[in-house]
C-alpha cells in the first residue's frame, strides 16, 4: 500500500526515489522476521519490539515526510534512508537480536548459472479495437514520425507494444493505488484519473474521435492530413480540446510517455522492432558492461545492439 501511494501521488523524480527506498525498507523487513514477529516466549522479545517500532516509526515518517512537503531532493532523503538502515543493523549487531540473511562468497559466483527471472514479456494480446488501434497508432506516428532522420513509431511496432502493455496488468492499474479521492492534481503529483491507464486510453480516443467528427467533417484522426494531425495534437497536449470530463492533457501525456517506451524499450516488449530506436541514437544494448567504452569522451561506440534475447549475430552455444 505504501509503495501504491507512492505511486499514485508523487511525481516523476520523486515518484523513482520512494518506491526504490520504500523496497528497500521492505526486503530488510522480511529478511529479518523479528521486525514483523515477536514470538510469545522470546526472552528478548522487549528488545525486539522496541528495535521493530523504531524501524517502522522511520519508515511512517519518511512516507509522512514526503506526503508533507514534496521534498524530491536525493540527498537528503537518501541521508534519512541510509541513517535509519545503519541504526537499524548497529542496534542489531549489539544485541545479537537481529539475524542478518548475509553470507561470505568464496570460491563461486554469487548467482545461478544460466538462470534468469523471465521478463514480462510481448505476448500478442491486444487490448484496442481495430478503430481504436488505427487512431492511435496515427497519433504515435505524429509523435515519432518516420523522416530522413530515420525511422519512426511505426517502423518500431509502438503500437503492438502499446496495444498489448494495455491488455496485461500495466492497463489494468494492478499496481497502482487507484482508490480516491479523484481530484485535477498537478503535474507533479502524477497519474489522478479515476480508470487506469487502459480506462484513460479508451475514454480519450472515444473523445478525440468525437471531436474530429464535429469539427473536421465527420472524419476520425486517422482519416486527417498530417497537418491537421498535428495540429489537433497541439491543442490536445494544451487541453484546448472539448473532451467532456475526460483529462485532455493527461491523456496526451500517456500516449506520449508510452509511445517513448515503445520505441525505446527492450525488444522483447514487442517495441523497438529489430532495435531501430537504439540504433537510432547509438546504443548498444543490454550488455554485460561497457567498461573498454568509459572513456569514449562522446565518440560512436560501434558496437552492434543486442536485447536481454541476445543479437542477430549471436549463435548458440
Amino acid at each position: 500500500m505504501i509503495e501504491d501511494m507512492t505511486i499514485r501521488r508523487f511525481g516523476e523524480h520523486t515518484q523513482r526515489d520512494h518506491v526504490r527506498q520504500v523496497r528497500e525498507f521492505t526486503a530488510f523487513a522480511i529478511a529479518n522476521p523479528s521486525l514483523t514477529h515477536l514470538p510469545s516466549n522470546d526472552p528478548d522479545a522487549g528488545t525486539r519490539r522496541q528495535t521493530r517500532n523504531v524501524f517502522w516509526n522511520d519508515l511512517r515518517s519518511l512516507r509522512i515526510s514526503v506526503e508533507m512537503t514534496g521534498d524530491s531532493t536525493m540527498d537528503s532523503l537518501g541521508h534519512k534512508r541510509r541513517d535509519v538502515l545503519f541504526g537499524l543493523l548497529v542496534t542489531g549487531a549489539g544485541l545479537g537480536a537481529l539475524p542478518l540473511s548475509a553470507r561470505t562468497i568464496s570460491g563461486t559466483i554469487p548467482w545461478t548459472a544460466g538462470w534468469a527471472a523471465t521478463p514480462y514479456r510481448f505476448d500478442g494480446a491486444r487490448f484496442f479495437t481495430a478503430a481504436e488501434r488505427r487512431c492511435i497508432e496515427a497519433m504515435v506516428e505524429r509523435l515519432i514520425p518516420s523522416d530522413e532522420r530515420g525511422p519512426g513509431a511505426r517502423d518500431a511496432n509502438v503500437i503492438g507494444f502499446i496495444d498489448n502493455q494495455l491488455a496485461g496488468f500495466y492497463g489494468r492499474g494492478e499496481r497502482w493505488y487507484m482508490a480516491g479521492p479523484f481530484g485535477e492534481g498537478t503535474t507533479e503529483q502524477g497519474y489522478q484519473y479515476r480508470e487506469p491507464p487502459a480506462g484513460l486510453y479508451r475514454a480519450g480516443i472515444a473523445a478525440l474521435e468525437q471531436v474530429c467528427a464535429t469539427e473536421l467533417g465527420g472524419r476520425g484522426f486517422a482519416d486527417l492530413s498530417t497537418g491537421e494531425q498535428d495540429a489537433v495534437l497541439a491543442r490536445l497536449e494544451k487541453g484546448d480540446l472539448p473532451f467532456g470530463d475526460v483529462p485532455a492533457r493527461s491523456f496526451f501525456a500517456l500516449v506520449m510517455e508510452n509511445a517513448i517506451e515503445g520505441f525505446f524499450c527492450d525488444p522483447l516488449y514487442g517495441g523497438n522492432r529489430d532495435m531501430v530506436g537504439w540504433r537510432l541514437v547509438g546504443f548498444p544494448g543490454a550488455r554485460y558492461d561497457y567498461r573498454d567504452f568509459l572513456n569514449h569522451n562522446g565518440a560512436p561506440i560501434a558496437l552492434e545492439p543486442v536485447g536481454l534475447m541476445g543479437g542477430p549475430g549471436w549463435s548458440a552455444r
